[in-house]
Parts: structure tokens; C-alpha cells; sequence
């Protein structure tokens, strides 16, 4: 219940940061470097552009390939049917949208979480047991290889340690008080739950128990991420939704977004990290 009350709470934090801009339309540099992703449509038909294009949709329909539904039972290693194309938003390219563009000489790194240096294929695998609630997989799974040849090709043209300003969710104020759960609820309900359904349940590409994912994605409940992941802190949600939402939304319009806070975090019923 902790999780359910806190993350109701967003969406009071979300409505004062949003208040306090806008009135101010900020400048744009102009000197901002242009977010030039690769163009995977440009890749050769080889073997590469074939693991390639597997990977990106391993990101964007992981659910049909190695989700529970997934035909091939020993494939089945995401526990839900989400795709990490839900929260690496427009297969990993979007500005503040938990981009993987450019990430992959960021590894190996070291990670607070695991108390020791961690590889990308590890890093893969932290998103697999918590944001799809699921089992690892082999480094040498062809899956895996997959998605990290996706993730190392978005990288093209980025040096080691460049620092690409739009990585991650990006960064809200922060209020100078503890959100308030009781007024959120109410705009979750006016602006959230259209899409994500009063119960955050989401809304499926078709009948459950298909392969066809969701088109709006589950908040909570049995089929979303577990209390281990990323989404389930309280200020990396809160950052995404400021940046990212409603749906189409991006970091230039994000002073009209505050409203879009949701309530969910994890209910009492959501999957558990062990």
C-alpha cells in the first residue's frame, strides 16, 4: 500500500512543477546539438542488419518474442506482456524518453544496485527480472546478442565518454514539500485514466493471452513492472511522465504536461522483487 499511496503523490508534484512554468517559455539554445540517431532502415540486408532490425524489435514487441505468451515456451523470459519499447519510448531514440542511444561504451560501468561493475548484457538482464518481471538471459542467447547489437549500433558516431545531453528521463524541480497523494488521485482520474484505465490496467492490443502486447500499458497489476524496477522510484516516474507525457509529448512542451501524474507505482496486488 506504501507504493500505491506514495506514487499517487506524483501527480501533486507534477502539478506545482508544471505551475511554476508555465507562465515562462523558456529560449532554445541555439547551439544544441542535433539528436541525430542512426537510421537502421539504411543498414545492408546482412547478416548484422538482420541482428540488428531482431534487436529493435525485441525492443519495440518484446512481448510477442520472449514474453509469456511467447510460442516457443523455453523463449518465455519476460514475466509480463510489456515491451521495453514502454519505457525506452520510440525503440530507444526518444529524447528524455530512457533513450539507449548512445549508451553502449558506458559499459561496463559501475552500479550502485549491484555493488560492483556490470556489463550491458547485465544491465539487459536488470530489465528483464524487474522491469519485465521475468528470468535472465544467457550472454550468449541469440536474443541477447540481438538487442545488444541494436543498442551498440545506436551508439555509432558517439566517443567513449561523450555525454549526450537528452540520456535518461531528464530532470523536473523538485518541490520544497512532501507531494500530496489525496490530490492526485482525482487528476489521474481526469487525465491519466483514458488511457491507462481507472484501475491502471491498460488497455490490450487484443484479447489476453495473445502475443500482441498492449497499446496502452499497464500501470499495475499482475502484468506490469515489479517494485524492483526503475519505474517503481518514485522520481525517475515522475521525471518520465513530466518529460514524456500525455502520449506524444516531448521535452519542448513539457511545462503542460504536470497534470499527467499517475497514482500507480505498485499497488498491493503488483509483482514483487525477490
Amino acid at each position: 500500500m506504501k507504493y500505491h499511496l506514495a506514487s499517487l503523490a506524483i501527480v501533486q508534484l507534477l502539478i506545482t512543477a508544471a505551475a511554476a512554468q508555465v507562465s515562462v517559455t523558456p529560449a532554445r539554445p541555439q547551439s544544441t546539438a542535433i539528436w541525430s540517431v542512426p537510421e537502421i532502415g539504411a543498414l545492408p540486408r546482412d547478416s548484422h542488419g538482420l541482428q540488428v532490425r531482431e534487436g529493435r524489435d525485441l525492443i519495440t514487441a518484446t512481448y510477442a518474442y520472449i514474453g509469456p505468451n511467447a510460442p516457443d515456451a523455453s523463449k518465455r523470459y519476460a514475466g509480463n506482456n510489456l515491451a521495453c519499447g514502454n519505457c525506452h519510448l520510440e525503440a530507444g531514440t526518444k529524447k528524455f524518453g530512457l533513450p539507449l542511444f548512445g549508451l553502449y561504451d558506458d559499459f561496463p560501468q559501475y552500479s550502485a544496485r549491484a555493488g560492483g561493475e556490470i556489463s550491458i548484457e547485465d544491465r539487459i538482464n536488470s530489465c528483464m527480472t524487474r522491469s519485465m518481471n521475468g528470468r535472465p538471459l544467457a550472454n550468449d542467447a541469440p536474443e541477447m546478442q540481438a538487442m545488444v547489437a541494436y543498442i551498440k549500433f545506436l551508439s555509432t558516431g558517439v566517443a567513449r565518454d561523450q555525454h549526450l545531453p537528452g540520456v535518461g528521463t531528464g530532470q523536473m524541480p523538485e518541490l520544497k514539500r512532501a507531494a500530496d497523494p489525496a490530490r492526485g488521485e482525482p487528476q489521474y482520474a481526469s487525465h491519466c485514466a483514458t488511457c491507462h484505465k481507472t484501475d491502471g490496467s491498460g488497455v490490450r492490443g487484443s484479447a489476453a493471452g495473445s502475443d500482441l502486447g498492449y497499446i496502452m500499458p499497464p500501470l499495475w497489476g499482475r502484468d506490469t513492472f515489479n517494485d524492483g524496477a526503475g519505474m517503481a522510484r518514485i522520481i525517475t516516474l515522475a521525471n518520465f511522465i513530466h518529460f514524456n507525457m500525455p502520449h506524444g509529448a516531448d521535452y519542448l512542451n513539457r511545462g503542460r504536461l504536470g497534470h499527467c501524474g499517475v497514482r500507480l507505482v505498485a499497488s498491493p496486488a503488483a509483482p514483487r522483487w525477490h
